[in-house]
């Protein structure tokens, strides 16, 4: 099924930081993306940044998603990584990952395809992502 239109997600969000520790937890006002019955789905993040000196850092993430009335798309996300300034460059790789279930053979809920329906991607997979950054 193919969306058209707009989408009005509404949502609330508090959030506070000490030293390296942040969290934020997000509140769904009204329906999740349009997704009828679903106000009220709602996720956690919990993020540490820790500076180890001589421009390397290290990060790590831990998120937890309740999708209001669909238990199949409820979800846990994670991500582990490291970083390094170089010169105000920040390299960085970090390996992410999901308990979300995207197997596409067996119809799981984040499984998603293109337009035609003809190509499919499991968004529950994990990966390593690379990054590089420049502040100005």
């Amino acid at each position: 099924m193919v969306h058209q239109g707009s989408v009005n997600n509404k949502e609330i969000y508090i959030g506070g930081s000490w030293k390296w520790i942040s969290a934020k937890y997000f509140y769904s006002v009204d329906d999740y993306f349009s997704a009828p019955g679903t106000e009220g789905s709602n996720y956690l993040d919990l993020a540490l940044t820790f500076d180890l000196g001589n421009g390397w850092g290290v990060n790590g993430h831990y998120g937890h998603f309740s999708f209001k009335g669909m238990d199949n798309a409820n979800y846990n996300d994670y991500k582990i990584g490291v970083t390094k300034d170089i010169s105000g460059w920040v390299f960085g790789a970090a390996y992410v990952g999901t308990s979300a279930k995207g197997d596409c053979s067996n119809g799981e809920f984040y499984c998603f395809f293109n337009t035609s329906g003809t190509e499919s991607r499991d968004a529950g997979r994990s990966t390593v992502v690379l990054s590089l950054g420049k502040t100005f």
